[in-house]
């Protein structure tokens, strides 16, 4: 898996911008064989934060690298990081709180939420975009696109789904953007204020949001990528009452360690935000590895309950990401799991040939390029083969960026694809190390066939 009362409005009273309090490192002696491993990783680019505990004791709470380069601030436990699909374990448990406050049923279909549903999408219920089946596309446009609630809704509904209701599960960030939507018309509060009143506030999670925290900027880790910095979530273009809508209900939250550990240990462990009939449905006992990425920065969530291990890592050096130290922690603590987060795929997994066809051709040259080509060939493909976008960065640094992300895909193989229209290409892919990835190309209808977009996420 990825993953009542209502208050009055929290932006009157939200809090003036506070340090986060950091509180002392962590390092047991049954913590420092991780806490070799992780000094050994940031002496070769990892940056970020780690808490680890057993059985109740905690063994490691530690932050490694630099989590702000311009101002050399190093990471510490409580840094706050972005969490990326971590997100939508908090729009989940909304969903099923008001479900259990009768404002909504998960059998109710978008129409009792939207008007003018389209007649491909009247069978979508709440309950298909919990759990990805609704057919709606991985996204509809870029996160930080300015999009309006009713004009992203509007989109959605004209949007060609990819397969019928309830058939065919496949992640969405667009339905869950959706369900934030609905979150906001059945509760009366934007989606940042629910989840400030019924999760964060309730469980004492003060570090948790995007603008309600009121988070000092210091206190945020940066994420790099080719040794650039990129701005923070709050630093990137957001609505004045949370994220856009491409976004938000999906992603683009920001958190502490600490936090994160306080919610998922409510979750898991109490009845405090869901009863547990309710919540074994949506989130079962048993191991599980909740993860979110922007492909820069990562944060990675293991419970490991027969060995009674919290895992919690996050990073934000995209060339260093967080699955990559945690696949080398878990052997150290975990008899059980040792496969890391994610499906794993066999590293012989035979290869495929793509099609003949525009989308098939397109694909094949962007994977020969992307992943073995030098510089100069890569500047020139992202020049001649990818169509203009809104992507107004130097060649220079483009070309930088295609060769980080090549260090950390490490050799896609496409072992499986699928062609949704002569337009769109789905190609399932393994990497070097055995984790899937899925890329989703969009070609232009008409020659020369330029690619449109690509799509990439890590993991099922």
């Amino acid at each position: 898996m990825l993953r009542v009362a209502f208050a009055t409005s929290l932006f009157a009273t939200a809090l003036p911008a506070q340090q986060v309090p950091i509180g002392p490192d962590v390092v047991t002696p049954d913590g420092r064989a991780a806490d070799s491993v992780l000094a050994a990783a940031a002496t070769g680019g990892f940056a970020g934060v780690v808490y680890i505990r057993r059985g109740g004791t905690v063994l490691l709470r530690r932050g490694y690298g630099l989590a702000n380069r311009a101002k050399q601030i190093a990471f510490g436990p409580g840094t706050v990081v972005q969490i990326g699909s971590n997100t939508k374990d908090f729009t989940k448990v909304a969903v099923l709180q008001l479900a259990g406050a009768g404002k909504l049923r998960l059998s109710d279909s978008l129409g009792a939420f939207f008007a003018n549903v389209p007649a491909d999408k009247r069978g979508i219920t709440v309950r298909h975009l919990l759990d990805h089946t609704a057919g709606f596309p991985l996204g509809i446009g870029g996160d930080y696109e300015p999009v309006s609630k009713s004009a992203f809704i509007a989109r959605a509904m004209a949007t060609p789904l990819n397969s019928a209701p309830g058939t065919t599960e496949k992640y969405s960030n667009t339905g869950y953007a959706l369900l934030a939507a609905i979150i906001e018309a059945r509760s009366g509060q934007t989606y940042d204020e629910y989840l400030q009143s019924h999760l964060f506030t309730p469980l004492g999670m003060r570090h948790t949001g995007l603008l309600l925290p009121k988070f000092r900027a210091d206190d945020l880790a940066h994420g790099v990528e080719a040794g650039k910095e990129q701005p923070t979530m709050l630093e990137r273009p957001h609505a004045a009452d949370g994220s856009h809508w491409n976004l938000r209900g999906n992603g683009g939250l920001l958190s502490t360690v600490d936090d994160m550990v306080a919610f998922y240990d409510a979750l898991f462990g109490t009845e405090q935000l869901l009863p547990r009939a309710v919540r074994q449905d949506a989130f079962p006992d048993g191991p599980v590895v909740l993860a979110g990425s922007d492909m820069i920065d990562f944060f990675v969530y293991d419970r490991e309950p027969m060995d009674g291990l919290v895992m919690v890592l996050a990073s934000n050096v995209a060339e260093q990401p967080a699955p990559r130290v945690h696949r080398a922690l878990l052997p150290l603590y975990s008899k059980v799991a040792m496969g890391g987060p994610g499906p794993r795929l066999a590293p012989n997994a035979p290869a495929v040939t793509l099609p003949d066809s525009p989308a098939g051709r397109a694909a094949k040259e962007w994977l020969q390029t992307m992943m073995h080509a030098d510089s100069v060939t890569i500047g020139r493909f992202l020049s001649e083969r990818m169509a203009p976008s809104d992507d107004k960065r130097p060649l220079g640094e483009r070309v930088a960026q295609a060769l980080s992300r090549r260090g950390r895909l490490v050799d896609l193989v496409p072992v499986r694809f699928e062609e949704k229209s002569p337009a769109q290409i789905v190609v399932h892919c393994r990497t070097g190390e055995g984790d899937p990835a899925t890329l989703t190309f969009d070609i232009e209808a008409a020659a020369p066939f330029r690619i449109l977009g690509v799509r990439m996420m890590i993991g099922d």
